[in-house]
């Protein structure tokens, strides 16, 4: 397993921990939730600058023939990257750590409706990489256990 894959696997292990950190102390711990969004968040970031040299590779190419799933995961992948954001940086203007009194409903809400176009669209990038997920853990796990010795 490369290098490459190896980071990549495990950034996508860390962002699922922060996304269910995320989701399960909303409402629990409020500064638990704020932490792992802005960690979250920034672990994306170490993924696109990872990624970079392809993401760079397709708007090149995006007037010429690339393979249809290339541009799927593309385009997908760009919403996910908006929704993040849009979640963020409206989870940072209502927090009560970096503002003094309530926020408006309307950027509570706006949060709330990115937050879950945000966990739909997590779902469904799950899904559409389930094939590189498995392959890579059986991979990974390939590469951790060694092949049984051969006695004579």
């Amino acid at each position: 397993m490369s290098a490459k894959t190896r980071i990549s696997f495990w950034l996508a292990i860390c962002l699922l921990v922060l996304f269910i950190a995320v989701i399960t102390t909303h409402n629990a711990n409020p500064l638990v939730h704020q932490t792992a969004g802005i960690v979250m968040f920034t672990v994306v970031t170490i993924h696109v600058i990872l990624h970079w040299k392809w993401i760079k590779t397709v708007i090149k190419r995006r007037f010429l023939p690339v393979p249809r799933q290339t541009k799927v995961n593309f385009v997908y992948d760009t919403f996910l990257l908006c929704a993040l954001t849009l979640t963020a940086s409206s989870g940072l203007a209502i927090s009560p750590t970096f503002r003094s009194g309530d926020a408006p409903d309307t950027l509570i809400t706006l949060h709330h409706a990115s937050a879950e176009m945000l966990s739909f669209g997590i779902a469904i990038h799950l899904i559409l990489h389930r094939k590189w997920i498995l392959h890579t853990i059986k991979q990974y796990l390939t590469d951790l256990i060694p092949a049984p010795s051969k006695s004579v």
